[in-house]
């Protein structure tokens, strides 16, 4: 028994038992964030195949992935 994440744990086909829910948000400074490199990331974070594969992991919620918040 250990701490891990709920979609590894599916991999290894241990059960899991979730203990809380953490967000996490990536924070870009306005100068870098239109580099193209940047963009690109963006990019596939709003991409329909991302959203769609990530949706297959478990314990993700990629709903909000590539939102921009000003």
């Amino acid at each position: 028994m250990g701490l891990g994440i709920e979609a590894a744990a599916g991999l290894a086909g241990c059960s899991f038992l979730p203990l809380r829910q953490e967000r996490f948000d990536l924070v870009i400074r306005k100068e870098p964030f239109f580099l193209r490199q940047v963009q690109d990331l963006v990019g596939l974070m709003r991409d329909p195949a991302f959203q769609e594969m990530s949706a297959s992991l478990a314990g993700y919620d990629t709903r909000e992935c590539g939102r921009l918040v000003g």
